[in-house]
C-alpha cells in the first residue's frame, strides 16, 4: 500500500487531539532553543514606524513626575544658577546707565552754573580726604 493512501486514511485532528502538548513543552530546553534563536534577524524585520504608531507618547508622559526629574537633575539649580546670573548682569548694566546718567547730569548743571571742571571736588571730603578737596 502506497504511503499517500494510508496518511489519506489517517484523522490527522483525532491525533493532534490526543497528544499532551504540556508533556512535549517538558521535555524541551528552552535554553538550548533560545540560544539557536537569531534575535537581530528577527529585530531587522520589526517595522518600528508601525510599532512607533501603536504608542500613546501621551500615556507615557501622563506618568512622568516631573518635580522629582526636576530634583534628580538638578535643573531646578541651573535654571536659579542661570536666571540669578542674567538679573545680575542686567542689574550690573542698569547700574552702569545710571552712573552715565548722573555724570551727564552734573555736567549739564556745572555748564548752566558755569562752574569750571577743574575746580570741582573729587567727592566728598571725608571720602577722598580733606587735600584732595
Amino acid at each position: 500500500m502506497p504511503i499517500n493512501a494510508v496518511v489519506e486514511q489517517v484523522d490527522v485532528q483525532a491525533v493532534i487531539e490526543r497528544v499532551d502538548i504540556n508533556e512535549i513543552l517538558t521535555r524541551v530546553d528552552i535554553d538550548a532553543l533560545i540560544a539557536r534563536i537569531d534575535i537581530n534577524k528577527i529585530v531587522e524585520q520589526v517595522d518600528l514606524n508601525r510599532v512607533l504608531d501603536r504608542v500613546d507618547i501621551n500615556t507615557i508622559v501622563s506618568r512622568i513626575d516631573v518635580e522629582q526629574l526636576v530634583a534628580r537633575t538638578e535643573i531646578g539649580g541651573i535654571v536659579i544658577q542661570s536666571t540669578s546670573g542674567l538679573f545680575e548682569r542686567a542689574l550690573d548694566t542698569l547700574r552702569a546707565q545710571f552712573v552715565r546718567l548722573d555724570q551727564f547730569t552734573n555736567r549739564v548743571v556745572n555748564r548752566v552754573l558755569r562752574r569750571n571742571p577743574a575746580e570741582m571736588p573729587l567727592g566728598p571730603p571725608r571720602l577722598v580726604g580733606r587735600d584732595a578737596a
